[in-house]
């Protein structure tokens, strides 16, 4: 490894030679027996990295505002920052050749002599990225990494040519194989700078993901029995992950309203009293020390302590979303540039989820072959979770959680035609889950022949079955099946059983249970934990 050291006194730049450092390894092995006439087996590496810290060149320029600093509700404004330079970048390459070269012997006949045996396996491989603090608040991150095979022992017909070694055409970076990319991005809402928000805390989360994958050589063309050779293409996927974390102090919000408890404060005259009191007495050298009994402190009206005491029970409130989305889009014919690329479109690069199938048919970036049969997918899972600590007494504590759940994948073949893409066989399917209070029931009257529950379900079918036939034709002029359910919406159906079960099972009536079980604020308690 080489480097050079920055002198105390030298003051960094970026463009110094003290940012670079280099590091190379070669390992060689040559071997002979009665069997092998010549084995020569190396491996060789080759490193450049580069890596950069600036130092912040931040401007505020209201920070010393004194008007601003009069108002709190003008802090906001007051923080407000800006940093013109990036907090680090960095740059790293590596060169990895593995040769091998095996000759056997003729050890027990006689013949024309055999040819040697080749192993060659060639990468360029390079990392980039940097980190940028907008401001203080508002953070990125950006890394990308690529990986090339060389093949450079190959002519134009892909047959190998003979003689060349690990040292040939060595600084050949080859053609792409993998490119992987992310961007983070972190953002402190800076809701809690208003002072009636100040309770407040919430943390935003954006990361997009980027992924180009050349195809393999078995998969990469197919040859039709009419002799056309079709280009497959590679496949390009990404993914984007929304987070927001938020935290409610109530403790914070109670002080900002004014909702504490009422302490009556001492008399300053009783203060100096209290004051004289404790220096008489006290005690003198050889002096036996009594405990004095306990003094009650006057902590206010017990009643108005008592009812504070339940309305501020609400101590801490923690609230998670988490979007995913991912695409998958096979049969992509466009390549890589050095640093990536921008198509099929700059938003999809870095994790959009906006639809580019059409526009990249029409660009011509799809396989026309007629018989592609790799699927196009989307997946988007949310997820929704609070929880609570709730203590209306000093020795009673409840944890409140509540949870919801949803996911959906899409799928199809397609295919394209006169830049025309075409949807074949599409396919949609997902998962739901939500937590919910069922303890309206959970201590009802039941055994092996009787349920009360579970009637009110089975009866509550027909009515949410009635209630969405209506919605959906309009009038109460519907079939019906031989069961007597409109037809449609049978009494095994998903959107008549999920309505019918919440209903019973949690003591509502079915009139007031939405239809709309998939609603995204459809979450509520879902389990207590009390301690004291």
């Amino acid at each position: 490894m080489l480097r050079k050291e920055r002198a105390e006194e030298q003051k960094p730049h970026f463009y110094d030679v003290e940012n670079v450092t280099l590091s190379y390894s070669f390992n060689g092995t040559e071997h002979h027996d009665y069997e092998i006439e010549n084995l020569v087996d190396q491996q060789n590496r080759t490193t450049v990295d580069y890596a950069y810290s600036f130092k912040p060149l931040t401007i505020e320029p209201f920070k010393n505002s004194q008007k601003l600093s009069k108002s709190g509700y003008y802090k906001m404004l007051q923080d407000f920052n800006f940093n013109f330079l990036p907090t680090n970048i960095s740059f790293s390459s590596n060169i990895i050749r593995q040769f091998n070269k095996q000759q056997f012997r003729l050890v027990d006949v006689q013949g024309i002599g055999l040819d040697p045996l080749y192993r060659r396996n060639y990468f360029f491989n390079y990392q980039y990225g940097f980190n940028y603090n907008l401001t203080k608040s508002l953070r990125v991150n950006y890394t990308a990494s690529s990986s090339n095979i060389v093949r450079n022992y190959l002519d134009e017909g892909n047959v190998p040519i003979d003689g060349l070694d690990i040292w040939d055409d060595y600084w050949n970076t080859g053609q792409s194989n993998q490119h992987n990319q992310q961007i983070v991005v972190n953002y402190d809402l800076p809701i809690n700078k208003i002072p009636a928000l100040s309770f407040i805390k919430s943390n935003y989360s954006y990361t997009g993901d980027y992924n180009w994958q050349r195809s393999s050589d078995a998969f990469a063309t197919y040859v039709d029995e009419n002799g056309t050779d079709w280009n497959l293409g590679n496949t390009i996927q990404n993914s984007n992950s929304h987070k927001l974390n938020t935290t409610l102090n109530m403790d914070l919000f109670y002080k900002y309203i004014g909702l504490t408890k009422d302490r009556k404060a001492k008399k300053k005259k009783d203060i100096v009293k209290d004051t004289k009191d404790t220096k008489s007495t006290l005690p003198k050298p050889g002096q036996k020390i009594v405990a004095k009994g306990k003094t009650t402190k006057n902590e206010g009206n017990i009643f108005v302590n008592g009812l504070i005491d339940i309305a501020t029970s609400v101590k801490n409130i923690q609230v998670n979303y988490t979007e995913t989305n991912g695409t998958v889009l096979p049969g992509y014919l466009p390549g890589l540039g050095f640093f990536g690329s921008s198509k099929p479109s700059l938003g999809f690069v870095f994790g959009s989820q906006s639809d580019v199938r059409y526009e990249a048919a029409k660009q011509g970036w799809l396989t026309p072959f007629p018989e592609f049969n790799q699927n196009f997918t989307q997946v988007t899972n949310k997820k929704l979770n609070y929880t609570a600590q709730v203590e209306p007494f000093a020795d009673l504590k409840i944890d409140l959680t509540a949870d919801r759940m949803y996911a959906q994948n899409f799928s199809e073949q397609y295919d394209t035609s006169n830049g025309q893409y075409n949807s074949r066989s599409p396919y949609n399917f997902g998962n739901f889950n939500i937590s919910t209070i069922l303890i309206s029931t959970a201590f009802s009257q039941s055994d092996e022949n009787f349920s009360q529950s579970f009637n009110d379900f089975r009866s509550n079918r027909l009515k949410v079955a009635d209630a969405l036939a209506n919605q959906y034709y309009g009038s109460s002029n519907y079939p019906r099946d031989l069961d007597g359910y409109p037809v449609g919406y049978g009494k095994n159906s998903q959107q008549v059983l999920l309505p019918a079960f919440r209903a019973a099972y949690s003591g509502r009536e079915v009139s007031k249970e939405s239809n709309a079980v998939l609603r995204i604020f459809h979450c509520q308690t879902g389990i207590l934990n009390i301690q004291g």
